[in-house]
């Protein structure tokens, strides 16, 4: 089974990876950019969700059972 990631860090792996090794074709600037910027509204979107519910990434609360 896969383990599951935040978006925001699959995009700092691609980000990475870009900055590493490079593009194979095209202009590497531009996909530089674009994952730049899916990066932050990544980021922004993840600390938005976490402040609405109250716990981080895949956090469980624990919830008091009956009894």
């Amino acid at each position: 089974m896969e383990t599951r990631i935040p978006a925001s860090e699959r995009t700092s792996q691609k980000l990475n990876e870009l900055l590493t090794t490079g593009v194979a074709d095209g202009d590497a600037r531009a996909e530089l950019l674009k994952l730049v910027v899916r990066k932050i509204a990544e980021e922004a979107l993840e600390a938005e969700v976490t402040d609405a519910l109250g716990r981080g990434y895949y956090e469980n609360r624990c919830r008091a059972g009956p009894g």
